[in-house]
């Protein structure tokens, strides 16, 4: 009996280190693009539209660090998107609301220290699974979304 509470405990203990180190690389999709920096933005804005999203806003964060004199800087571009009938579905309910903290969607390109151009968002696979079925499927459909406007532009 003691070597089995002893093994739960080790395996307890070893999931918790396994999901510590797997849960930032799992909650995030990278992308490499094809494009270079100014291309790829260009290029994901036009998509992003061309998708029916619209962009709340872009933000162009190596300008916001050069303002504060950071002079070390690679292009960041953050892009804020939402499309109305998504928004619409979580604000249906006041349970859903909750989600409204990851509102609106957000993709961003960067560039590494190396030079490549990468597209990141968060993995709204995974997110799905952690709500109720409802909000599920809405984020189901924001991740459909996302690969069809990103398709064009990333190499895997």
């Amino acid at each position: 009996m003691k070597k089995f509470f002893l093994g739960l405990i080790i395996g307890i203990f070893l999931s918790f280190i396994l999901i510590y180190k797997l849960m930032p690389r799992l909650m995030f999709n990278v992308h490499t693009s094809k494009y270079s920096f100014s291309e790829t933005v260009y290029r994901l804005e036009n998509s992003i539209l061309k998708n029916e999203w619209d962009i709340q806003r872009i933000y162009d964060i190596g300008e916001c660090l050069a303002n504060y004199n950071y002079e070390n800087y690679r292009n960041v571009i953050i892009f804020s998107i939402c499309k109305a009938d998504n928004v619409n579905a979580v604000l249906e309910k006041d349970e859903d609301r909750k989600i409204t903290a990851m509102m609106p969607c957000r993709i961003g390109v960067y560039e590494t220290d190396d030079g490549d151009v990468k597209i990141s968002s968060l993995n709204m696979s995974l997110m799905s699974r952690l709500f109720g079925s409802r909000i599920s499927k809405i984020m189901q459909n924001v991740y459909k979304d996302e690969r069809r406007i990103l398709s064009e532009l990333i190499t895997n």
